[in-house]
């Protein structure tokens, strides 16, 4: 696959791997390599969407209702979409405004850190929304785990909507799973155990540095139930963001510190590292 691929292009590739898979006129080994396909460029759009809400989060210093719609309206019209288009899951929804004079001072912080060009068609007032599905009230995380080799990789569904004055601009649904019924509840790690759970796989890597949890989330993590992919099961887990400090001395510089954040995630009734292998 093409590294340098955008993500409409990837979409697109998706879109037309899928067709093939669903006509059922592939070889048994055609069909595993397509779907490896499929699954790489799946994680590829994951890649974008999670860039590319990065680079929102840059830009949310308020919220509230824009001048041609309200949050609440917004909010209505966005469910409406959902249902017509046949996603019946309950949704967890951030809905922010992004104005143009903000857009306008925040795209050199944005271009700085991100790179890309200047955007030369100018900015328009906007809604951003992004929607993950959720089950008890706790989130299905979207990372990428399982192994492509073994035909087990998958992410959770994310859903990315753009709207301005001039209606819906921008509506990205990657990965839909449909949620039909929950499986039998078994008994779970607490807070503190998870946290101990993590210091301890943590604390067996080879490497000279520190890690500090800074926050941890219960939510779900999605499992493919059968060789066929045609069900999926969710499990319960534990997502901490940790942060990680060492010293680098084989920098050219005098400051030979760095830290970095990273995601860790467990089975929260398991206490298995939750990965993409």
């Amino acid at each position: 696959m093409n590294d340098d691929i955008n993500f409409e292009d990837a979409m697109k590739q998706l879109e037309s791997i899928a067709n093939e898979l669903e006509k059922g006129n592939l070889t048994l080994d055609e069909s595993v390599k397509k779907f490896e396909e499929g699954m790489n460029l799946s994680k590829k759009c994951n890649d974008f969407l999670e860039s590319a809400e990065k680079k929102i989060t840059i830009l949310l210093e308020k919220d509230g209702d824009l001048n041609f719609k309200s949050h609440n309206e917004v909010l209505q019209d966005f469910y409406k979409i959902l249902q017509a288009i046949g996603l019946k899951n309950n949704y967890l929804v951030n809905c922010y405004n992004l104005d143009s004079e903000t857009l306008k001072e925040k795209e050199k912080v944005m271009i700085d850190k991100f790179g890309g060009n200047e955007n030369l068609d100018g900015w328009k007032d906007c809604y951003f929304l992004y929607a993950v599905p959720k089950l008890n009230d706790k989130k299905v995380f979207t990372d990428v785990h399982g192994s492509s080799e073994k035909g087990t990789m998958i992410t959770g569904e994310e859903i990315i909507s753009i709207v301005t004055e001039n209606g819906l601009q921008l509506l990205v649904v990657s990965n839909s799973i449909n949620i039909v019924e929950e499986l039998e509840k078994k008994e779970i790690m607490t807070e503190n155990q998870a946290k101990e759970e993590i210091e301890r796989q943590l604390g067996q890597l080879i490497v000279s540095e520190q890690y500090t949890i800074k926050s941890i989330a219960l939510g779900y993590y999605p499992q493919f139930a059968d060789t066929a992919h045609k069900e999926v099961l969710f499990y319960p887990a534990w997502k901490a963001v940790v942060l990680a400090e060492g010293d680098d001395t084989m920098r050219s510089s005098n400051d030979t510190a760095y830290s970095y954040e990273f995601s860790y995630m467990i089975d929260a009734q398991t206490g298995l590292e939750i990965s993409e292998e």
